[in-house]
């Protein structure tokens, strides 16, 4: 089956591109929180335990 290339106009590639790139910072967003989440609980938890401890002391 041979493919064949569609031509786009500036318009048609111009909403596919600001499609492309909203979803791309979209993922990037979504990534940053993952990981701003995940530095939170693995490093906020513990620091927050030992201040915890120092201030109240038990």
């Amino acid at each position: 089956m041979r493919r064949t290339e569609t031509v786009m106009t500036y318009d048609q590639w111009e909403r596919r591109f600001k499609k492309a790139l909203k979803k791309t910072i979209r993922k990037k967003l979504n990534r940053a929180l993952q990981y701003l989440i995940l530095f939170l609980l693995m490093g906020g938890l513990p620091l927050g335990m030992i201040a915890h401890w120092l201030i109240v002391g038990y």
